[in-house]
């Protein structure tokens, strides 16, 4: 069976269309792009309070007029190609010049 996307992939999309996300932390840096940004809500735990917890706190976020361009601009900053092209361009550099 093939993998079809990764979580981090699908957050950087979902966040380009302007939409916040739910998410569990431990996949990549997931939970720190969602506290940083304020673009969605974290589960604690598969409990039914924690599921309970996170879907009234994502119906909170979503009355944020300013939400779908807080998300658009996380897409931007976290997960964009010039971004990520810049940052290793800086890090090949400073390799270089060690």
């Amino acid at each position: 069976m093939s993998k079809l996307g990764s979580s981090p992939t699908r957050m950087g999309e979902i966040l380009g269309c302007g939409l916040p996300v739910i998410a569990n932390s431990g996949v990549g840096d997931v939970a720190k792009v969602i506290e940083e940004y304020k673009v969605g809500v974290l589960v604690s735990d598969g409990t039914q309070a924690a599921m309970t917890q996170a879907l009234c706190e994502f119906e909170q976020l979503k009355k944020d007029p300013e939400l779908a361009t807080l998300c658009r601009q996380a897409a931007e900053q976290v997960f964009s190609l010039d971004g990520g092209s810049r940052a290793y361009r800086e890090l090949y550099r400073q390799i270089l010049d060690s």
